[in-house]
């Protein structure tokens, strides 16, 4: 069990991304541990986080959208992604 959650936490420095929730873990914390997720950019701004390699762009329509949703690549913690708000939809 760690004890980082004593640590004093300045959120900033963290490198910290204001869309997703606190991790558990301080960065130096050994348990903090990074995994690979996939952001997907609808035309409209709005965007989601799928497990990586879940992304199936073949079922994603954009009613109005001239351009296609875009994938990229993001890392984060699991406890992370499993505290996400549920996505339903653009």
């Amino acid at each position: 069990m760690c004890n980082c959650k004593e640590w004093c936490r300045v959120f900033g420095a963290e490198g910290y991304d204001p869309s997703l929730p606190f991790s558990d873990h301080h960065p130096d914390c050994e348990d903090y541990k990074l995994e690979w997720f996939d952001r997907i950019v609808y035309p409209t701004g709005a965007s989601c986080i799928v497990e990586s390699g879940d992304a199936n762009l073949s079922n994603i329509t954009v009613d109005d959208a001239d351009e296609p949703p875009i994938v990229e690549s993001c890392q984060m913690t699991r406890d992370q992604y499993d505290r996400l708000e549920e996505f339903y939809g653009p």
